[in-house]
This record gives structure tokens, C-alpha cells and sequence, in this order.
């Protein structure tokens, strides 16, 4: 057997040996996320496209890791029910006791004030006891602090957007409105509502959100590349840009 040819036989042997290894690699590299479906966080665009902050994030975590990424834009109540069950293995949840028993923090993702609003000239609220009798829209599955998810007295309404409550708010069908304060000046810019017609009444908490692992998931392996990964977009400033920038 000539030299040539048996640099070629073992040229081709390599090349034969090592394409599936690295195509099997790549294709085991998977992650799937559930993201809230409540803007601007999630929800999809015209084209049927995942949009808003989170998928924004979504993207850049699939640059940073090289993973294949599928994200599912759900309703709150079922972006839990996933994590919970492990049927997916990331979501961003605000940070509760509940997200804590359900997940593992691997990076803070955002912090929010949690306010409730009311229509313009409407009297600042020193407690919530002050609420007592009143009729209080929030997001449908989501939880501010435990003075607020336990009060009692009120009525509480559960919609599916913060344009819902907004909406309503202003229709005076509704005493207050609850939610994220990103959440609330994103409705108003999509209803073009002017910022004066509401005024905020009281700040329930200053609440933070962390993108979570779900504890139900056997995809461990993902954890500390995930961590990693969130570690490198907040040093590089991308998380300052996704959820604090003015365009949005």
C-alpha cells in the first residue's frame, strides 16, 4: 500500500469517525424555555415570532451557550405549571418562595417595582388596608409580596394584560390596577394613553426576577453553562441594555 494512499485511507477514516461525533454533540446541546406571555416580557409578533424582553434574552443565551433553545410563550399560570413539572427547564420567575421551591436561581435577571396605579388625581394610599371594599385588577398568576397575595377584603380581578387593566382602569371598572412598573408604562405606550392619566398610589414591593432551572428537570448538565452564561451578559451590560433601555 502506497504511502499516499494510506494518508488518504486515514484522512477518510478521521472524517468519517469524527462528523457524527460533533453532529451527535451538537444535537444533544438542547434547552427549552417557557416564557410569560405578557408584554413587553413574551408574546408573538405579527410574523408568529417569540418577542419581547425575555425572548430578547432567550436569544442572547443562545448566542453566549451555542444550546439549542426552543422558548414557549405561555400564560403565566402555565409558565409555572411547566417549570413546576419539569416539562421545560428554564423560565423566569419574580422571586417568591414559591419559585424557589419549584427552581434554581442561575443569574438575577431584573428588578421592578411592583406598583399599583390608579386614575389621575386618585389619593396616595398609606396601607393597603386602605383598599378595603375596592375592586384591585392584577396579572392572572401572579404574585407581588404576601401582604398584597393575602389581603383580604377587596375584590380581586384577574386579567390576562396590563392594556386589560389599563382599559379598565380608566373605564372606572376598577379601583386600581397591580403590576410591574415596565409592564404599565409598555401598555400605556401601546394604547397611547398619555402617562398623566394615571398616577402610581402605592409601591407593593421593589420585587426581583431570576431566570430559574427547574428542580423536576434531569438536564443538570445545563446549569452551570446557563449560570455562566447569564454571568457574561450581565458583565458585558446586555442585560442593562435588554431591560433597562429607554427604547423600550
Amino acid at each position: 500500500m502506497s504511502t499516499d494512499f494510506s494518508r488518504l485511507l486515514f484522512g477518510l477514516l478521521f472524517t468519517v469517525l469524527c462528523l457524527p461525533v460533533m453532529a451527535t454533540n451538537g444535537s444533544e446541546i438542547t434547552a427549552s424555555f417557557s416564557t410569560s406571555n405578557v408584554k413587553p416580557w413574551g408574546y408573538k409578533d405579527a410574523q408568529g415570532n417569540c418577542a419581547g424582553l425575555l425572548s430578547e434574552l432567550v436569544d442572547k443565551l443562545r448566542v453566549q451557550t451555542g444550546f439549542k433553545i426552543t422558548n414557549h410563550i405561555r400564560p403565566y399560570p402555565r409558565v409555572i405549571l411547566e417549570i413546576s413539572r419539569g416539562d421545560v427547564d428554564f423560565a423566569v420567575m419574580f422571586n417568591s418562595p414559591q419559585a424557589k421551591e419549584i427552581g434554581i436561581s442561575v443569574g438575577r435577571v431584573v428588578k421592578a417595582n411592583i406598583l399599583l396605579i390608579g386614575r389621575a388625581g386618585a389619593p396616595r394610599l398609606q396601607t393597603l388596608d386602605e383598599l378595603k371594599g375596592k375592586t384591585i385588577g392584577h396579572i392572572r398568576g401572579s404574585k407581588y409580596s404576601k401582604e398584597f397575595d393575602d389581603l383580604t377584603g377587596v375584590e380581586k380581578i384577574s386579567l390576562e394584560s396590563m392594556e386589560q387593566g389599563v382599559t379598565m382602569l380608566l373605564r372606572d371598572r376598577i379601583y386600581v390596577m397591580a403590576g410591574a412598573d415596565q409592564t404599565i408604562y409598555y401598555a400605556l405606550e401601546k394604547l397611547k394613553i398619555p402617562v398623566h392619566e394615571i398616577t402610581s398610589v402605592y409601591t407593593i414591593s421593589t420585587a426581583s426576577a431570576d431566570l430559574y432551572f427547574s428542580r423536576e428537570s434531569t438536564r443538570t448538565e445545563l446549569i452551570e453553562p446557563m449560570r455562566k452564561a447569564m454571568a457574561e451578559l450581565q458583565t458585558q451590560g446586555i442585560l442593562e441594555r435588554i431591560f433597562y433601555s429607554e427604547n423600550h
